[in-house]
């Protein structure tokens, strides 16, 4: 089951040793501790290789650029739909693009987002509003230590505790096995048009973009 925002808040104040009475840290301190360590978990678990909060956006190009929801943390992979077809496109250097490709396509964008900590004490601590992401109980705890130690910075007395307890959860969570990556067969697709396609990611925080570009000026 996942965790709400008050179970959050309620794990840091026990972790603290605090009866929850704001005396010691305030709402507030313990949400915006809950936030950066929600982001660093994220941050941290996605670039380790970690797949359990990759999701998949499709989305269509305007004029060559696709704009998608942020933040993200980053982009996993980009692919062109074409009817029951995927094709692949690698990613680009801004110095390497020739030409936008401004052809009307859709894309399956697989990503990892950065979410916001909820405002309703009732929605799910990972999640969007209401519906919750593909957490589980030892990523929502290991988040929780972290903004525990934030918060228990100068509270030398426990901080050697949390931080063995951080540690031990950080590796409960990097053992979590991910999806293996399979590699495509070679095929003909590798003589066609579609490897001469790249994109080029923005990655502006409200608005990140791809934009689809031409590795050769005569395509």
């Amino acid at each position: 089951m996942a965790h709400t925002l008050a179970a959050a808040r309620d794990s840091v104040r026990r972790l603290l040793d605090d009866d929850g009475s704001n005396q010691r840290y305030a709402t507030s301190a313990i949400d915006q501790a809950l936030q950066d360590a929600l982001s660093r978990g994220l941050s941290d678990y996605a670039s380790a290789g970690g797949d359990v909060f990759d999701t998949e956006a499709s989305v269509a190009t305007v004029a060559g650029v696709a704009t998608l929801t942020g933040p993200i943390i980053l982009v996993r992979s980009v692919q062109i739909s074409v009817g029951n077809s995927r094709h692949t496109v690698r990613p680009m250097r801004r110095v390497d693009r020739r030409l936008v490709d401004v052809s009307v396509r859709t894309l399956l964008v697989e990503l990892v987002r950065d979410y916001v900590l909820p405002t309703n004490t009732a929605h799910p601590f990972v999640g969007d509003g209401a519906t919750p992401a593909n957490s589980w109980h030892g990523f929502d705890m290991w988040c929780f230590s972290m903004a525990a130690l934030q918060l228990g910075i100068t509270d030398n007395d426990q901080r050697p505790g949390l931080n063995d307890l951080e540690q031990r959860l950080r590796s409960d969570v990097m053992r979590r096995a991910n999806a293996p990556i399979s590699r495509p067969m070679p095929d003909s697709e590798s003589h066609s048009w579609m490897p001469s396609i790249g994109y080029v990611y923005n990655a502006n925080i409200a608005s990140p973009t791809i934009q689809l570009v031409q590795r050769d000026a005569w395509l």
